[in-house]
């Protein structure tokens, strides 16, 4: 629907506005599927790292994009 390109198109935004280290983690973690642990590898980072990472971009998106949150709740 147009509603939902809409959307889409604001995600992409959005998602290019943030931070590379934010925008790597959102990605391989929602886009590519990866675990947590998968994503904490491949990024060199701790586990505590990157649940920061995804809370953070998570919490961006929200900020300006109107849609349920994506996957499960991080860090919590």
């Amino acid at each position: 629907s147009l509603e939902a390109r809409g959307e889409l198109a604001l995600l992409d935004e959005t998602l290019k506005a943030l931070p590379s280290n934010l925008r790597l983690a959102w990605s391989l973690r929602y886009v590519e599927g990866e675990k947590l642990e998968s994503v904490a590898f491949l990024m060199k980072k701790s586990l505590s790292t990157t649940k920061r990472y995804l809370a953070a971009a998570e919490e961006r998106i929200q900020q300006r994009v109107a849609i349920e949150p994506v996957g499960e709740e991080v860090g919590r």
